[in-house]
């Protein structure tokens, strides 16, 4: 078994839960004695990231946008106009795009193709036009209501076109619906418990590279500014609680000139969106979201909230916050709350699909009922030190990668 080769397909461009997870897997595939472990790439950005530490082959693979399978999914919306207009232009070229991406996989003449994505139908269909063996990773929820036609098929086209389908828990296992073909696992994603140490690490010098006021509680979140990560909901939070300091890796607001036209437009779309939400026809911000945040973050001159951009690691940030946030509005798997539980901090997370169906309220972390800041607010202090530790035990059971390791090739054993 050992002598096959694997195929990954990785879809993503930024470093994220996916593709940390994606490289654990190969880690541990090699040390357990896998060689032939190639990754093809849609987007070249992250080759460095999977090399380092690793022994494997990289390369790239034909793709589009993929809007396709991000809206069959949920995570792009056809009532979006952008995303509408390119889902037409791909589902034009689906054809084109299933042929290219069939070339570049046959050439690579391996046994197995593991995609590291839900979205990626088209490689899917192309690797059953190849007649080879494909396992598919299911990090994501498929959106959609208990009726819902779109989301019954996606789960359906899934489990259908896959041999093996991994889902990272039993939230993304149900979304794909009954297990007809027998077919659907659940392995949880891999942490490095190795790597998260926070014995090595001198937290008053990290402090000090955040110009940090030792007095101060410290609350970070992970994801920059994005709808997904609640980014709005933070920064609003921090204008009422001025005794946390709110520390954001990831993308930064940036401060923009805008014509007196386009600040009236986009002032009214926000307006509108208000009304929606208050009337409960949205429930999440969405529109002109990058505006609103950089608006809402730059006019209130907040001290006690900082943008920290990139970070390539995130553990000395982690092992100097108090509390994690997961302010996450929409159904996706929590990676950063394991990873804090890993070093033994609370959390606090939006009551969200795929987020707090691993946590424990009370327990090992806090469920905010009301995804809004003052939910948010209100909740941040009940949290403490108890709720990390039993954290801690959960993520030690749930994320070993001897053990999960051990299931993936049990998995290629079976195909």
């Amino acid at each position: 078994m050992k002598n096959k080769k694997i195929l990954f397909i990785h879809h993503g461009q930024i470093i994220g839960g996916a593709p940390r997870s994606l490289k654990n897997t190969i880690i541990g595939l090699e040390k357990e004695g896998f060689e032939n472990i190639k990754v093809l790439f849609a987007y070249a950005d992250l080759k460095s990231f999977f090399q380092e530490g690793t022994n494997i082959k990289v390369g790239n693979i034909y793709a589009n946008r993929m809007i396709f399978g991000r809206v069959l999914v949920g995570l792009s919306s056809i009532f979006n106009i952008r995303a509408f207009i390119y889902f037409i232009l791909e589902f034009i070229s689906f054809p084109y795009t299933v042929y290219k991406q069939y070339q570049d996989i046959k050439k690579e003449k391996v046994d197995i193709i593991h995609l590291n994505s839900s979205i990626l139908f088209s490689v899917a269909l192309a690797s059953r036009l190849a007649n080879i063996k494909l396992v598919w990773h299911v990090r994501e929820v498929v959106i959609g209501g208990k009726f819902s036609l779109k989301k019954r098929f996606t789960g359906w086209l899934i489990r259908k076109l896959a041999d093996e389908v991994i889902c990272i828990s039993e939230v993304e296992a149900k979304a794909l619906g009954h297990d007809t073909f027998n077919n659907v696992h659940v392995i949880y994603n891999f942490v490095d418990f190795s790597s998260f140490n926070s014995d090595n690490i001198n937290i008053n010098e990290e402090k000090k590279k955040y110009n940090i006021d030792n007095d101060k509680k410290i609350a970070i979140s992970l994801g920059g500014v994005s709808f997904r990560k609640g980014t709005v909901e933070i920064i609003q939070t921090a204008r009422m609680m001025y005794d946390v300091l709110f520390l954001i890796a990831g993308s930064c607001p940036i401060r923009n000139e805008y014509s007196y036209l386009q600040w009236i437009f986009i002032k009214s779309i926000h307006s509108i969106e208000d009304s929606f939400k208050k009337f409960g026809l949205k429930n999440i911000y969405s529109y002109y979201y990058e505006q609103r945040a950089e608006w809402l973050y730059f006019e209130s001159n907040l001290k006690n909230i900082r943008f920290i951009g990139k970070v390539d690691n995130v553990v000395p940030l982690i092992a100097i916050c108090d509390i994690l946030i997961f302010a996450g509005c929409t159904p996706h798997f929590p990676r950063p709350v394991y990873e804090a539980w890993a070093l033994k901090k609370p959390i606090v997370a939006f009551d969200m699909d795929g987020i707090s169906d691993n946590i424990e309220n009370d327990i090992d972390g806090v469920i905010v009922n009301e995804n809004t800041c003052y939910g948010l607010s209100n909740a941040i202090p009940s949290v403490n030190s108890r709720m990390g530790k039993n954290g801690y035990k959960k993520a030690m059971e749930r994320f070993d990668m001897n053990k999960n390791i051990e299931k993936i090739i049990k998995i290629y054993g079976e195909i």
